[in-house]
Formats: C-alpha cells, sequence, structure tokens
C-alpha cells in the first residue's frame, strides 16, 4: 500500500459516516466531461463535516456533528473507492480520512483503501439552493415512496411522474403510450398555490429513501425551477431535485 505525506485529516464515527455516505452516493455519477462531480465532496469545517454530490440533476447534501478535523479543507473523493468503503465497513468503531499529495487514505478496523482524489472545482451550488417557493406538499413518507416505486412499471422514455397537488389531495400520473396510464392519490397537506411539476421517478424514489422523517416535505415552485425535499427531523440534510419539463 503506498504511504501518504499526510496535510490533513479527520476522524469520524462510522455510523453517522456511513449512514450520511448511503444518503448521498445514489446522486452521485461517473462523468467524463465533468470529472469534479465524479465523487463526493466532503468539506471539514471547525463544527461540521459536509458531504455533498451531484449528477447536475439533482444535489444532496449532509452535516455530521461528531467528528475531529485537523483544521478546515475541502476534497472530491472518487465514487468508486466509497461505495467499496461502504460496502465493507463496519457500523460501529470510527474511519480516519488522511490526505496528502492527491490522494486519501480511507481506514476504519482492519480496512484500509487508497485512492487518488479527484483535481478541479467542485461547483459552487450554494447559491443556488431556492429558499422561496410557492407551495409545500406534506405527506406521508411510506405512502408516497410505495407510489412512485409503483409509478416507475409503467415508466416512458423520459421515466417522468406527474405530481398535481391542491389543498387535500395529492395525485401521481405517468403515461406511458405503450402501457397505458397510472394514476394514485394520497392524502396531503398542501400549502400555497395547486400546480403540477413532473420528476424522474427513480431520482424522486432515492430521495424519498433517503429521508428518516415518517412525513416528506417537498418545497416546489414551478415546472422548470428546482424543489428541494428535507427531512423535517433532520434539518442537516435536504435534495435538490430539477423537474422534467412534460410540455
Amino acid at each position: 500500500m503506498p504511504a501518504i505525506r499526510r496535510s490533513s485529516s479527520l476522524t469520524v464515527e462510522n455510523e453517522p459516516f456511513l449512514r450520511e455516505l448511503r444518503r448521498i452516493i445514489p446522486t452521485i455519477s461517473i462523468s467524463d466531461f465533468k470529472p469534479e462531480i465524479s465523487g463526493l465532496y466532503l468539506r471539514a469545517k471547525k463544527k461540521e463535516l459536509i458531504l455533498t454530490g451531484t449528477d447536475t440533476f439533482r444535489l444532496a447534501e449532509s452535516k455530521i456533528k461528531q467528528f475531529e478535523s485537523e483544521g478546515e479543507f475541502a476534497h472530491i473523493i472518487p465514487l468508486r473507492p466509497l461505495a467499496e468503503f461502504l460496502r465493507s465497513a463496519p457500523f460501529d468503531g470510527e474511519t480516519t480520512l488522511d490526505f496528502g499529495e492527491g490522494q486519501v487514505s480511507i481506514e476504519t478496523g482492519s480496512i484500509r483503501i487508497v485512492s487518488r482524489l479527484i483535481g478541479g472545482r467542485y461547483p459552487e451550488y450554494e447559491n443556488l439552493i431556492p429558499t422561496e417557493f410557492s407551495a409545500t406538499i406534506r405527506a406521508p413518507r411510506e405512502e408516497l415512496l410505495s407510489a412512485v416505486r409503483l409509478s416507475g412499471i409503467f415508466q416512458s422514455k423520459l421515466n417522468d411522474v406527474v405530481l398535481s397537488y391542491r389543498a387535500g389531495n395529492l395525485a401521481l400520473e405517468i403515461t406511458n403510450p405503450e402501457v397505458g396510464t397510472h394514476r394514485r392519490e394520497i392524502e396531503a397537506r398542501i400549502s400555497g398555490k395547486p400546480g403540477r411539476v413532473a420528476f424522474n421517478h427513480r431520482y424522486l424514489s432515492d430521495a424519498l429513501e433517503a429521508l428518516s422523517a415518517p412525513e416528506a416535505a417537498l418545497f416546489v415552485t414551478d415546472e422548470a425551477r428546482p424543489a428541494v425535499l428535507r427531512d423535517e427531523n433532520d434539518p442537516t440534510f435536504f435534495t435538490i431535485l430539477m423537474p422534467i419539463r412534460t410540455s
């Protein structure tokens, strides 16, 4: 195994680290055109560790408070070694990440993975996080997730599922000319203007699976602007989803 001349290091408990990795990793995809988004953007600050992933169509961010860091720094860790680490690491114990000379060593217990880091500048996304919305949809997470998964059976070429919302009611609809139309209505708490918005059903499903709260809170504006799905039991985590234009 190569030796790393350490320039920075952090230690984090496995339980929160593995939990947040499982939430973030599904949003990361390998890109030849934008290699800087092909990994986890890890930022160590004085009192929090920030994990971010994106594939340009969605973005997820989470924060961990229980960790030790040698100063403030940021690195992009490739997806594949992180996925391997997630499969192998035990749920208890601690993980130490040592960074230096464009490499990272990830070590927990008897497991050690050494990988190169991704160079380049991660997209500055903070100013792109929407803060104003025209409507908020609050629905039972499990029921909404089940409806979104079922819609995948009827998926069209766009993989889109359309959410129509008005006071007290949320309807999910997907149309495939070769299969037919599937529609399901869910009781939901809607505040703001009624409307409709379409998402990639797999992206929406991944985002719902990452929530821990019994109720999902989806903040929307219209069919063209990004929506935000939040876990109201855990304000440190959110997912931004770009809608699909269906008209």
